[in-house]
């Protein structure tokens, strides 16, 4: 019953931790205008990923709030760039 227990626990606090890879790519895929079929993420750091596709690289950060069941996590936008030698959208 313990080991029951315990693994429920994990499970919950894992689940809450939110910031999945999930919530990453959607949040890619409108920032850089992008299928989520077309990205490529890469582990850069704990807490950062970098995100590739349609002609355009961002690096993204967790950002976590609270603590336990309260927890609260999502992918901030830190930076966006068009690799050089790609065309520019603007004047």
């Amino acid at each position: 019953m313990i080991a029951r227990l315990t693994l429920v626990s994990i499970f919950l606090v894992l689940g809450c931790s939110g910031g999945s890879q999930s919530s990453l790519r959607t949040r890619a895929a409108f920032d850089l205008s992008c299928d989520q079929n077309q990205l490529q993420i890469v582990e850069l750091d704990d807490g950062v990923q970098g995100v590739t596709g349609c002609g355009h690289r961002a690096t993204y950060v967790k950002s976590c709030e609270g603590q336990g069941f309260a927890r609260s996590c999502q992918w901030i936008l830190n930076s966006s760039e068009k690799p050089k030698g790609a065309p520019s959208s603007g004047p």
